[in-house]
């Protein structure tokens, strides 16, 4: 419980912080919500995943790095449509013809890179 406690308050403080540096340094707010925050946020996964590849773990370190993303559009995406249904918030999974084409990109991108058991440093950089 203590260690929950601890992260909240440091996510506060992070996010708390992000109003400031998107004034001082001209930064757009978007970018460090969408971008520079998911980066900071996932940075002890990321060298989770980066250290078990290192120690030729490739199993574990794609199982790291691609946990979370199927997490995210298993359990958050749809929960967000429930929450903004009970919100009366028009929420769908209608992404659009852009969004849907970087989806199903992603989604070959991804099959390719990791259905034939084995890698080198360029699909690592890829992923």
């Amino acid at each position: 419980f203590a260690v929950t406690l601890v992260v909240a308050a440091n996510s506060e403080g992070l996010v708390g912080s992000v109003e400031g540096l998107t004034e001082t340094s001209g930064i757009p707010k978007g970018f460090v919500g969408v971008i520079l925050l998911p980066i900071v946020g996932n940075a002890a996964e990321h060298l989770t995943a980066v250290t078990v590849a290192m120690k030729d773990k490739m199993d574990l370190s794609l199982g790291v790095a691609l946990g979370s993303s199927i997490q995210i559009s298993l359990l958050v995406v749809p929960f967000t449509v429930i929450v903004g249904w009970f919100l009366d918030v028009p929420m769908d999974l209608d992404f659009g013809p852009t969004g849907a084409g970087i989806l199903l990109a992603v989604v070959l991108i991804i099959t390719r890179l990791t259905s034939d058991g084995s890698c080198n440093w360029l699909e690592g950089a890829i992923l």
